[in-house]
């Protein structure tokens, strides 16, 4: 997405989006996908290039590597294995296909007959029990009788099995059309099943072929491999991918990498020629990456400051859950500021003086609370031609 020739200040109104921050395929520059050695280049030919590996010693250019090669893969499996398996792999959540069910008119129906049948038995029940009390009556009259003695047994032969009926599931009534439908309803869903898990086992594979052999040997040494590695589920591996290639801090100082981290977020700049779209990935690429480390968004002054706004009250004394809510905001907050701040001067500078006179003015919502209004306000943002005729 590139910027907009007129792009200036003035309206905050436009056509141009993005999307939010997931795994779906978006515009790219190429740089990103070109493989730092010529033998990184995959098992896939048609994902030549698009590559998972720890092998730059660059968190973050493996992490824009990551970012590309996800979305890479999102295309070639929705083309490859269907719309289904691509929306697992973009979602990262596995499709639970819905069991067939009748119809409202055929439960219904159903219903009516349960209520029926249950009814009905429970008449029989109330009856067989008067009748067996006077039986015991008249056993009580003459203890010897033994017709009545076996009359007696009948009848609580009778009241144990109407008993049982009353529990039992009441089995629906299908014409032979119904019958079919349903019947087809449920290979289907077998069939849709099948195919999704057959294709799972296709990804996963994809996805292990995509990964560097210094990759794959660090996550065999995690714990989680052996789980993983059965388990054939593509998003299980992907996870683990992440948890490498996003925080490579092995046999490092601690204290190290996390001032590393919070000097690589914080000094992350839009370059003259990188554009919106190209910068906002890689800037939240590097945001993640960061938070992988243990950096944080937030200060305590911020988070009594934004609790106090929201008229929450003193932070300090918050359940877990509001303080969270809070947290979550600040950290929105400070990223889409940060993201404003170190984009390009050329192309945004007069926007940054725009929205810092518009908050000194009293406009408390000058800066944009994410990163994606912010991204939304740089494409969008023109300026005002003054004395222009």
């Amino acid at each position: 997405m590139g910027r907009d020739s007129n792009a200036g200040r003035g309206g905050r109104g436009g056509s141009n989006d993005r999307s939010g921050r997931g795994r779906g395929g978006h515009g790219r520059t190429t740089s990103g996908t070109v493989p730092r050695k010529p033998s990184e280049v995959g098992a896939c030919k048609d994902l030549e290039g698009h590559i998972f590996t720890i092998s730059s010693g660059n968190k973050g250019k493996d992490g824009d590597m990551l970012r590309t090669s996800v979305e890479k893969m999102a295309t070639y499996i929705g083309t490859k294995y269907g719309d289904d398996a691509a929306q697992e792999w973009i979602s990262g959540v596995q499709t639970v296909i819905p069991e067939p069910v009748h119809s409202p008119f055929i439960l219904a129906r159903h219903a009516e007959r349960v209520k029926a049948i249950k009814d009905r038995l429970t008449l029989k029940l109330t009856s067989l029990k008067d009748e067996r009390g006077d039986i015991a009556n008249e056993i009580t009259a003459d203890p010897n009788n033994r017709a009545l003695k076996k009359e007696l047994r009948e009848i609580d032969d009778d009241i144990a099995k109407t008993e049982i009926e009353l529990k039992d599931e009441v089995e629906m009534k299908l014409t032979d059309d119904e019958k079919t439908a349903h019947s087809n309803a449920w290979r289907t869903h077998r069939e849709l099943t099948d195919r999704l898990k057959t294709s799972r086992g296709k990804v996963y594979s994809l996805l292990l072929g995509q990964c560097t052999q210094v990759l794959v040997d660090k996550m065999k040494q995690d714990s989680s491999w052996v789980k993983v590695s059965t388990s054939f589920d593509p998003n299980l591996l992907l996870k683990l991918i992440e948890k490498f290639v996003l925080k490579q801090t092995d046999n490092q100082y601690k204290t190290a990498v996390l001032i590393a981290e919070q000097l690589s977020i914080l000094l992350f700049r839009q370059d003259d020629q990188v554009s919106n779209a190209t910068y906002y990935d890689r800037f939240t690429t590097r945001v993640e990456v960061a938070r992988q480390a243990g950096v944080c968004y937030h200060t305590p002054e911020l988070l009594q400051d934004k609790s106090m706004q929201l008229k929450m009250g003193d932070y300090t004394i918050l359940p877990d859950s509001d303080k969270k809510t809070v947290i979550d905001v600040v950290e929105l907050e400070y990223l889409a500021y940060l993201f404003i701040n170190n984009s390009n001067a050329k192309l945004h500078g007069q926007l940054k003086k725009d929205i810092a006179n518009d908050y000194s003015k009293g406009t408390v919502e000058a800066y944009p609370n994410d990163i994606h209004k912010a991204l939304t306000l740089m494409n969008e943002y023109q300026p005002l031609n003054v004395g222009v005729l």
